[in-house]
């Protein structure tokens, strides 16, 4: 009868240590899938961010590009205004062209 109760609590202990064994390993798995979760949401952040940054600094980019273009036009424009009034051109070869009546 003891040697029953021996068995029985041994192998109940042994039980009892590979259950916790096994939620000590589930729970490291769940850590370390949160963790894994996190760094690709971090990543995912992180790579939204420099997108988001390379779009910022293409528009800044071709603002300044347009607003080149047209200094540059308004400055040909007045060389072109310029040479026609040297030639006795009258009026402003930039103003808004009017009806031909």
């Amino acid at each position: 009868m003891r040697i029953q109760q021996w068995q029985s609590r041994s192998a109940n202990g042994r039980l009892q240590k590979r259950l916790q064994k096994e939620l000590e390993e589930q729970r490291q798995a769940e850590e370390e899938a949160q963790h894994q979760r996190v760094a690709a949401e971090e990543a995912a952040l992180q790579e939204r961010r420099e997108n988001e940054a390379r779009l910022e600094r293409q528009a800044q980019e071709e603002a300044e590009r347009a607003r080149q273009a047209q200094e540059e036009q308004a400055a040909a424009g007045a060389k072109v205004n310029d040479f026609l009034k040297a030639n006795g051109f009258k009026g402003d070869v930039n103003a808004p062209k009017k009806g031909l009546l």
